[in-house]
């Protein structure tokens, strides 16, 4: 998973983006 992705929503796990946004 890239944290770059993740933080920017995305879309390798979107509830993972979900859950950091929460």
């Amino acid at each position: 998973m890239k944290k770059i992705g993740i933080l920017s929503g995305g879309g390798d796990s979107p509830a993972i983006n979900a859950a950091i946004r929460a």
